[in-house]
């Protein structure tokens, strides 16, 4: 009913349980809703490799990997934006 209150069923699981190769522990599982460090970003882009075809603002990686000590925290500030803005 629109308007109305109604509880949240919960739902059983473990028929899942026999396919599953992993389950996460609790690190694990703390580690994936973390917020993303500056070193994991600049390793992101680290990663990708030098002669990769330009983005659309036509710059290479290496552009970024060469200026990052100049324009990492804003590229670090852009992705976080990017990632925890508001969904609405």
């Amino acid at each position: 009913m629109l308007g109305g209150v109604r509880r949240a069923s919960s739902i059983n699981c473990d028929f899942l349980q026999p396919h599953l190769k992993h389950i996460l522990d609790t690190e694990e599982a703390a580690a994936l809703v973390s917020p993303i460090t500056h070193e994991e970003i600049k390793e992101a882009f680290y990663d990708i490799s030098e002669d990769s075809a330009p983005g659309p603002d036509g710059y290479t990686s290496g552009f970024f990997k060469a200026a990052w000590p100049e324009i990492g925290n804003d590229i670090c500030a852009a992705v976080a934006e990017f990632l925890y803005q508001d969904a609405s």
